[in-house]
């Protein structure tokens, strides 16, 4: 039985893809290879820590008994705002 508010979160872990193309596709992740994965994301620790923080909201209105994977994208460039 799960109560309600008793759910924890794990680690949050963020990453940043660099797509090669001006979509990060299929071809792109799978036939090119010519994407990159940059772990920690290349974002400023405000703007890391915002992320982190909607994302455990997320998690706690949902009552979900676990964490989910959650994406957040941008299409601009990231500041310390968000």
């Amino acid at each position: 039985m799960r109560r309600t508010g008793q759910s924890r979160c794990g680690g949050i872990h963020r990453g940043e893809i660099g797509a090669s193309a001006e979509f990060y596709d299929y071809d792109d992740k799978y036939i090119n290879g010519t994407s990159q994965l940059y772990i920690p994301a290349r974002i400023p620790d405000e703007a890391a820590e915002k992320v982190r923080e909607t994302a455990v909201r997320v998690y706690r209105l949902l009552d979900v008994p676990v964490l989910p994977g959650l994406t957040f994208s941008s299409q601009r460039k990231i500041t310390g705002s968000f």
